[in-house]
């Protein structure tokens, strides 16, 4: 995903980088990079509602515009938002 891809891009550490790497080389080989901005931004706004993390919306919307079906992440954190985010909306 082109927000995640800019992510590990910018890790300093080259060990840590050249594993995200890895992953990505591996898990996102079907991944259509075509997506409309319009259309990711959109779908982030509609996140951001839920979730006060920006980057986090973004990286949702490109998954889901994407077509990707499992959502793997190194960002526990992340992981966290998320959950505290479903369970306010329940």
């Amino acid at each position: 995903m082109p927000t995640v891809e800019k992510e590990y891009k910018a890790i300093v550490e080259r060990v840590k980088r050249t594993s995200h790497e890895e992953v990505h080389a591996v898990l996102m080989l079907d991944f259509v990079h075509d997506i409309e901005e319009g259309d990711i931004k959109q779908r982030t706004d509609l996140y951001f509602r839920y979730h006060p993390y920006a980057k986090d919306c973004r990286i949702l919307a490109e998954a889901e515009l994407g077509g990707i079906e499992i959502f793997l992440t190194f960002d526990g954190k992340f992981i966290n938002r998320l959950n505290q985010t479903q369970k306010a909306s329940n």
